[in-house]
């Protein structure tokens, strides 16, 4: 997309969103050029003042970086900008709490949803669509902070009662908090969830398995009594259930094992379910209805068809002897039952004749397995069936253990003296005592009634009668020690209806400290009705008196957080609060719980600044910078004045800082300064955002900071950093921006110029280069710096916009402040492209006054004689300009040299040519020094026909190559032509000794023999000369040889070589010949021995 397009598009967007022409062009071109419209939407954003319009552009440039170009990292910048802009927006930040998802960036996302947060806080209550907003961000907080990488449980279950406060319906939420609660053992707090999700939830099988999990926290928490009521509530959603029914038993069980007395209707209800599981299991699992059986029995011993059941499956499982102690409990326990004759009969049979006692089977553990098809012990007789139950987890009843029976009569005597007193507990012994007992009371006998009525209560402490007339009679008689042991144990009767308890506990706490003088005693009572009945205020009040009498600061510091907690009264809450404060501080020393009293004061009255600085120099006393930073950020949202928020703002940033923070620092120093306009608070958010490396934020502090700034120059240092910070993120169309804005504020810092060409150069941005060269040369008033910048604009125009036409405006506008080397360089270029070489050499011209240094001077003179020569083709002009270079300038030029003589050589004027090449050989040296010596000589042999120059020229050449034989032959033939015939035996000497031909060196040597015997008279050594040849077998030579050895009178030496060559050889006429003038020699020469050989 053409950079001024893209211009002309963004203006038109961020005057009119609406554009409707203008968007559909910027899309089609983002279809080819992607990254274009990514760009061109992100500056749109970038310009845009109205927020949600800005946060909308922003968004779509980041999904055109992250879907189109893959590049996530920019795409999440850009998001983070747009949220910026528009906190409120969700799509924006939705989509870059989804990209921080899947980049596993867990701390960037838990700081996005907090910020997030605290944006939409105060419009929670506009409507229920912000409130689940706003639930569902706290919610998936408690998530990440509970879980690992951050692992921080307390913020977890924060976030999860935060997101239930906003929105009572977030239900995983309320799971999130129940189960952080559970895992930190604080089972009151969780216990307090699952009615909230009950209420919530419709599915029956969901409904069952909270009240199990509820019944399982309850029993933690040690509340056995309600963790059973709890799975009855269950079974009402499946009451054929075996496993609710199983659960619902063992609970009352083990509360019995755990020495807790339970009312007879839950024993008969277990013993009920007990004996119906039996009845269900017993065609699949007859071992199991035995142990269930047993089971019943250990609830309720008297129960008849539990003992039936029992003795029936011990019976078909050969394990009779067993039943001894089952049969006798149930004798005691329930003389008149419907069993009692047959199981006297069994044990009167089993008594005599059993051994040891075999153990017993143990209730099956785990869920009840699916209810079996039909049941087939024997039938109950008169007896009504078992029915009631819940769910939960089986609680096994362990095996019994074996038991040594009795052997001997005296034994079985005793048994059934045990079986004749067991009838204490019947109810029917329960009736006659309190008949007897009011009998005795109607006549006056206060004495034997008190005595009837305590058995009663020893049965059934919550019996109304007996309770009512022995609390009376002790009164009466100011026994006020047995009156609490009478209260204590009716209030813990479970049968006692609650209105009962609660009267029996406040007479207790009102006996306890006014009778009894037992404050500790008054203090448990007083704490057990408060947690019965929390809309007693009257309790609560005594209960916080005692303690404080008492000093028991800790307990009466928990009493005044639980009433606070439960208080749903403002003003009643804060003043508990200001209370558990004060008591903190003051009495307990505990400044950080003070603290934490005083944070939730704050987030009561948000408007009472102070009550929030009170809270945060208490965290600072008690070194806990991090719940300081925190109260702030919980309470700050909600503080409407400017100036007190901008203030909480500073503060909560210095305790981030000190906490190292610095990204939540950053953005509360941000928030602070945006608030004040303060331009120190917003270099505090630029200082912290720099030390998080949060380089967009410091970006935004730096922008804020210029905009805040009168002096121009100080705004531009700033936007140039700022830029500085953008490119730190690959932002560059952001950096470009700002660095632009800078420059038309300081036109003349250098510094920020030279950053803003460096991006345009890398981001190909020419046009826009040239043009600030340009301008900025027109706004400069040094003509060094605007010369300067008039080139580079001519360079950027020439060979990035391939525009010349322009660069030479440019270029002329530089010659206007005088002659220039480089506008010169570049026009003569420009010239010479355009072959306009007339012009060209006329600016070289101008170029050689201009230039200082010789070697420039030299190289334009040169470049001007070459125009002359090559261009113009003026040889006379360029001949005459590379002369005034020899003269003016270096006399040894090689290149002036050279040109002069191929000038010369053009203008066929060989003299004028070799005086140049004379004159170059003697300044050159090596392989160039040859060649111009061998083009010295061909033009000597040839159109000079001057032997004695060319002798010399290839004297250089040998000189320089003594290798070149074709030089040294042309030179000895240049010797012999000049009758040097010393110098021309020398060089055929040298020739000799590398020629390799044998014919060539037999006609050398020759050559060589007759010059020294005819030209130098040196017959000798010319008759020496041919001795090697002539002796090698070369006939020519031998002629030679014999002919210059008979003319100098040596015929016996000729003699002597004759026969060498010719004795060995076989006969022929050559050799008889030879031989014969060797013996014609030697008889001349009167050696007559040697001829007779």
């Amino acid at each position: 997309m053409d950079p001024r397009q893209m211009d002309v598009l963004v203006q038109r967007l961020v005057a009119n969103p609406h554009d409707q022409e203008a968007l559909a062009y910027a899309h089609q071109a983002g279809v080819s050029e992607p990254q274009a419209y990514a760009e061109l939407l992100e500056r749109v954003g970038q310009n845009t003042q109205d927020p949600a319009f800005a946060c909308h552009w922003l968004s779509e440039s980041a999904n055109v970086w992250s879907v189109a170009l893959g590049d996530d990292h920019r795409a999440a910048q850009l998001l983070m900008t747009a949220v910026e802009r528009d906190p409120g927006s969700q799509v924006a930040a939705e989509r870059l709490a989804e990209l921080y998802r899947g980049r596993g960036e867990v701390k960037s996302l838990v700081a996005l949803l907090e910020r997030r947060s605290k944006a939409l806080s105060p419009y929670v209550g506009q409507g229920p669509e912000v409130a689940q907003a706003v639930g569902a961000i706290h919610e998936e907080l408690g998530r990440l902070w509970s879980q690992p990488p951050l692992g921080n449980p307390r913020k977890g279950i924060e976030n999860f009662r935060r997101a239930i406060e906003v929105d009572p319906t977030n239900i995983s939420a309320i799971y999130g908090a129940r189960e952080m609660y559970k895992q930190a053992q604080q089972y009151v707090d969780a216990i307090q969830l699952f009615d909230m999700e009950q209420a919530l939830v419709s599915d029956p099988e969901r409904k069952i398995a909270l009240y199990r999990d509820e019944a399982l926290v309850r029993a933690e928490a040690g509340d056995r009594a309600n963790a059973t009521q709890v799975l009855r509530n269950a079974r009402v959603f499946s009451p054929e259930d075996p496993g609710l029914m199983q659960e619902v038993a063992s609970q009352v069980l083990e509360r019995m094992k755990a020495g807790e007395q339970v009312a007879a209707p839950e024993r008969e209800e277990a013993a009920a379910l007990f004996t119906a599981l039996a009845e269900m299991y017993a065609p699949s699992e007859p071992t199991y209805s035995l142990a269930f059986c047993l089971a019943a029995l250990d609830v309720e011993p008297g129960d008849d068809r539990g003992i039936q059941l029992a003795t029936y499956f011990a019976r078909e499982q050969g394990q009779l002897e067993a039943m001894a102690d089952r049969w006798t409990a149930y004798l005691a326990a329930n003389p008149g039952g419907l069993m009692v004759g047959e199981v006297r009969q069994d044990l009167a049979a089993l008594i005599p004749t059993s051994g040891a006692r075999a153990g017993l089977p143990a209730t099956p553990s785990g869920r009840a397995a699916a209810r079996p098809t039909s049941v087939r012990p024997p039938p109950a007789t008169d007896m009504a069936d078992g029915d009631s139950a819940v769910e939960a987890e089986s609680v096994a009843e362990e095996p019994s253990k074996p038991r040594q029976a009795a052997t001997s009569a005296p034994v079985m005597d005793d048994a059934f003296e045990a079986l004749g007193r067991a009838d204490a507990a019947s109810p029917e012994k329960l009736a006659k005592l309190l008949a007897a007992a009011s009998e005795m009371a109607s006549k006056g006998n206060k004495a034997g009634a008190f005595t009837k009525f305590k058995e009663v209560l020893a049965l059934d402490a919550g019996n109304a009668e007996a309770f009512s007339w022995v609390k009376d009679h002790l009164r009466q008689k100011r026994l006020y020690g047995e009156l609490k042991e009478v209260l204590v144990a009716a209030s813990r009767a479970p049968s006692l209806p609650p209105e009962s308890r609660l009267q029996n506990l406040r007479e207790l706490a009102g006996l306890c400290e006014q009778q009894l003088r037992d404050p500790d005693g008054a203090i448990q009572a007083l704490k057990q009705l408060v947690s019965l009945d929390r809309n007693d205020p009257s309790a609560g009040e005594s209960l916080r008196r005692l303690l404080e009498k008492a000093s028991r600061w800790d307990e009466l510091a928990s009493t005044l957080e639980e009433e606070a907690m439960a208080s749903s009264d403002t003003e009643e809450k804060l003043g508990l609060e200001k209370k558990l404060a004060h008591l903190h501080e003051t009495k307990r020393k505990d400044v950080i719980a003070a603290a934490e009293s005083w944070a939730r004061i704050a987030n009561l009255t948000p408007d009472d600044d102070q009550a929030l600085w009170t809270a945060v120099k208490l965290f600072e006393k008690g070194e806990r910078a991090d719940l300081a930073a925190q109260t702030i950020g919980d309470v700050v949202g909600q503080v409407d004045d400017k100036v007190a928020r901008g203030g909480l703002l500073v503060k909560l940033g210095e305790l981030r800082e000190q906490g190292a923070d610095h990204a939540g620092a950053g953005e509360a120093y941000a928030e602070a300064a945006t608030l004040t306009e303060n331009v120190r608070t917003w270099e505090l958010a630029e200082r912290a955002f720099a030390s998080a490396e949060r380089w967009a934020d410091v970006a935004q502090a730096l922008d804020s900071r210029a905009e805040l700034t009168g002096d121009p120059r100080a705004q531009a240092a700033l936007y140039a950093r700022s830029a500085e910070m953008m490119f730190k993120i690959d932002d560059e169309a952001s950096a470009t921006a700002r660095l632009e804005q800078a420059i038309e504020l300081d036109p003349a810092s250098d510094e920020i110029a030279r950053l803003l060409e460096e991006r345009y150069a890398a981001t190909d941005r020419f046009v826009e280069l040239a043009e600030l060269l340009i301008r900025r040369s027109d706004s400069v008033q040094d003509r060094e710096a605007r010369v300067a910048l008039r080139i580079r604009a001519a360079e950027v125009q020439r060979d990035r916009l391939d525009n010349m036409e322009a660069a030479r405006e440019s270029l002329l506008k530089v010659l206007e402040d005088g002659d220039h080397e480089g506008a010169l360089a570049l026009l003569i270029d420009d010239a010479e492209a355009r072959e306009d070489f007339t012009e060209a050499a006329a600016l070289l011209k101008r170029m050689a006054t201009v230039a200082t240094e010789p070697a420039q001077k030299l190289a334009v003179r040169l470049r001007e004689a070459r125009f002359l020569a090559e261009r113009l083709e003026d040889l006379d002009a360029a001949v005459a300009a590379y002369e005034s270079i020899l003269e003016d300038l270096d006399p040894k030029n090689v290149e002036a040299l050279t040109a002069i003589a191929d000038l010369e050589d053009r203008r066929e004027n060989p003299g004028a040519a070799a005086a140049a090449l004379t004159r170059l050989v003697a300044a050159t040296e090596g392989d160039e020094k040859l060649a111009h010596a061998r083009k010295l000589a061909d033009l000597y042999e040839g159109p000079l026909d001057d032997p004695r120059g060319a002798m010399r020229a290839l004297e250089v050449v040998i000189a320089n190559d003594e290798e070149d034989f074709e030089a040294i032959q042309r030179l000895s033939a240049l010797a012999e032509r000049s009758e040097e015939w010393d110098r021309a035996v020398s060089l055929l000497r040298k020739l000799i000794e590398v020629e390799g031909d044998e014919d060539e060196i037999s006609s050398l040597t020759r050559k060589l023999a007759t010059i020294l015997d005819e030209k130098l008279q040196r017959g000798e050594e010319a008759l020496a000369a041919l001795v090697d040849p002539a002796d090698g077998g070369d006939a020519a030579s031998r002629e030679a040889y014999v002919e210059l050895g008979d003319r100098l009178g040596h015929g016996e030496q000729v003699a002597g070589r004759l026969v060498a060559w010719h004795e060995s050889r076989g006969p022929s006429a050559e050799r008889n010949a030879a031989l014969r003038g060797a013996f014609d020699r030697f008889v001349a020469a009167h050696r007559d021995d040697d001829a007779a050989k």
